[in-house]
């Protein structure tokens, strides 16, 4: 279920009343909810709410619940809020979510890295799931193609550039290895919100003002257009300022399913080792060489690419993971 401010569609989302729309008293809601819920189901999967005070008080009346955690939250808190209030927030964390971890019956993770932190932090439970992000692909239509001979285009796309994305570090290896980049006339497309300091540094600079095309935030049918001339995606190139190495996005999903082979600096947890399509450059150091050799001059075509991932992308198939491993606590 969803539940939000707008009003619902009467069965999968759902309006939150009126009274209950301020930030604490939201939450106040969302455990009144669990409470309900957990009285009509086998199981309640929820994602884990981070810092959550009200863990305390409600957490031990639901003996059924299954939390999904899609990071290491106390290190996370640190990085979104920084500062006092991510120290604040992640002591807050350390205590609350363990607290409320040691009440579930199972943890599921979008990654195993992600599951083993938690279990580690909760001591008495199972191994944990596996539940890695999937899309519905008969939703994505993949790309026209309009690469171009000559030249090998980058899409990098971010709703905003935070830093475990790593542009940063894409824009340390660029200048280091300038000479190459642009002997190969490369062209990385920003698509997304950039911060007014990552703006300033790329128009400042003519080697990373001839490189880096800033597009901003689009509308899907012109991202589209801009993604249809690129031989290659970009994923995260710095989930280590998270304490991650390993991660499982959406948007490589979403690339692969359009045709897009994709360059990443992590490995992700439902797609194997060596899959040609997926090259992982670890902590993001990536050797542009290399990658006009193995994705430039058509190398695959965009139905290959959405072909081959097809088995490792699909929400489906992840769905029956869940299924799978809550047939094996009820077992025990």
């Amino acid at each position: 279920m969803a539940w939000h401010d707008e009003v619902g569609d009467g069965f999968f989302v759902n309006q939150v009343p009126f009274f209950f729309r301020r930030i604490f008293l939201r939450n106040i809601f969302t455990w009144f909810l669990i409470l309900k819920l957990s009285r009509q189901c086998d199981y309640l999967l929820i994602r884990h709410i981070p810092f959550d005070p009200l863990s305390f008080l409600f957490s031990m009346f639901v003996p059924n619940r299954v939390t999904v955690h899609h990071t290491k939250e106390i290190e996370e808190m640190r990085i979104v809020r920084p500062g006092w209030k991510g120290v604040c927030a992640s002591a807050l964390e350390s205590f609350a979510g363990k607290f409320l971890l040691r009440r579930n019956v199972g943890i599921l993770a979008v990654t195993d890295e992600i599951g083993q932190y938690e279990r580690a932090r909760a001591k008495n439970l199972p191994e944990p799931g596996v539940y890695a992000n999937g899309i519905d692909v008969e939703n994505v239509d993949i790309l026209d193609d309009a690469r171009q001979e000559g030249c090998f285009n980058v899409a990098f796309i971010c709703a905003s550039f935070s830093p475990w994305h790593g542009l940063e570090k894409l824009i340390e290896t660029t200048l280091l290895d300038q000479s190459s980049i642009a002997a190969s006339h490369v062209r990385i497309h920003l698509i997304g919100e950039l911060s007014a300091h990552q703006s300033e540094r790329i128009k400042a600079s003519q080697v990373l003002s001839q490189i880096f095309v800033c597009h901003g935030l689009l509308a899907v049918k012109d991202y589209r257009k801009v993604m249809s001339i690129c031989d290659v995606g970009l994923g995260s190139l710095a989930l280590e300022l998270n304490g991650l190495s390993e991660a499982s996005t959406l948007k490589v999903r979403e690339m692969l399913a359009m045709g897009l082979p994709v360059v990443s600096g992590h490995k992700d947890s439902s797609i194997p080792d060596g899959f040609p399509c997926y090259r992982i450059y670890p902590n993001g150091l990536l050797d542009f060489p290399e990658i006009i050799r193995l994705f430039g001059g058509g190398a695959y075509s965009r139905e290959e690419v959405r072909s081959a991932s097809l088995p490792f992308i699909r929400k489906v198939d992840q769905m029956q993971s869940v299924v799978s491993y809550l047939s094996r606590i009820k077992r025990g």
